[in-house]
């Protein structure tokens, strides 16, 4: 039974690889007054070690090979340093005949410092309370203890917060909603008006189900006056409405504008606060008869405006 349960433990290592943030190894001290070293993989929501420790004879504990499943959330403390809550169970091979002795469930914290763009240094502090001794009163296995670890770490793929997760997630909504700007509301649809003018579409989020995420371009002016006088329609489109999108036409006559806005990108939630910001003026020509959007990207140190034609109006309400 053991041993079945060992070689599933390795093909569930071979198939979290498939997924792995990160990779390294080091050493391993617990109170048991037993040194070791093992290898740790990262993914998404956890981490997978392997590890063989040195018996104590005085502790009762012998050689052991042990395989530790941790769940755990990434927190950032400046963009580069990370500390992570873990929790999980660790199975250790060749102590008791008891499953349930082999078992211990640790908890604890861990802290990953950037060495360079790649390479990390890792510390960890695991207590772990051994689940037999606990259930059944007995003296077998491994006993509770507390097992620290230094390790170096090798970064494969880009590693993301909790608060960066939220981000991505809405901003992949933003973009699989993107499809539907063409429910430009027009009730009363008139060709030359649309013939005559140009339209622009700005676009920011507020999102409705996560703490503090707002990001996005608001227009405060257009060639000097209040953005308001060229405020034309809102969208219908209420599933946007309901994941945060919001969303505003304009319309003006063609030619050069001066469009005085405000972008804003902030992320995070209750304990950190990712903000960046910035307002200026940019002259952007328009020709008649065309809906664009107006986009605004970071880049490095500077905001870059640009304007994408977004679709031809003639057909929508013919």
């Amino acid at each position: 039974m053991k041993r079945m349960f060992f070689y599933l433990s390795i093909l569930a290592c071979l198939i979290i690889l498939t997924s792995c943030k990160s990779v390294g190894g080091g050493a391993v001290y617990n109170t048991s007054a037993v040194f070791g070293g093992y290898a740790f993989i990262d993914y998404d929501v956890g981490q997978t070690n392997v590890g063989y420790i040195f018996g104590n004879a005085e502790t009762g504990v012998s050689n052991t090979l042990n395989i530790t499943q941790l769940g755990k959330l990434l927190f950032s403390i400046n963009d580069a340093i990370y500390i992570f809550p873990q929790l999980g169970p660790e199975i250790t091979f060749n102590e008791s005949e008891s499953f349930l002795n082999n078992v211990l469930f640790r908890a604890g914290l861990g802290i990953d410092i950037p060495l360079n763009n790649k390479l990390f240094l890792r510390g960890e502090g695991l207590y772990g309370i051994n689940v037999g001794r606990l259930l059944f009163n007995n003296d077998e296995g491994h006993p509770n203890n507390l097992s620290i670890r230094l390790a170096f770490g090798y970064q494969i793929n880009d590693r993301k917060t909790l608060q960066e997760d939220i981000a991505e997630e809405l901003r992949a909504r933003e973009m699989a909603m993107s499809s539907v700007i063409h429910d430009f509301y027009m009730p009363d649809f008139d060709q030359n008006y649309f013939d005559q003018n140009s339209f622009m579409l700005v676009r920011w989020t507020q999102n409705v189900y996560a703490n503090n995420i707002l990001r996005g371009t608001i227009i405060s002016k257009i060639d000097g006056e209040a953005a308001s006088k060229y405020f034309y329609s809102r969208p219908t489109d209420y599933l946007e409405y309901e994941v945060g999108i919001r969303a505003e036409w304009y319309s003006f006559p063609p030619g050069l504008h001066a469009i005085e806005l405000n972008y804003r990108d902030e992320q995070g939630n209750n304990r950190e606060i990712i903000e960046i910001t910035a307002a200026g003026t940019v002259i952007l020509y328009f020709e008649p008869g065309k809906a664009y959007q107006l986009l605004a990207t970071p880049v490095g140190d500077k905001i870059q405006i640009r304007l994408v034609e977004t679709l031809n109006l003639k057909g929508i309400r013919e």
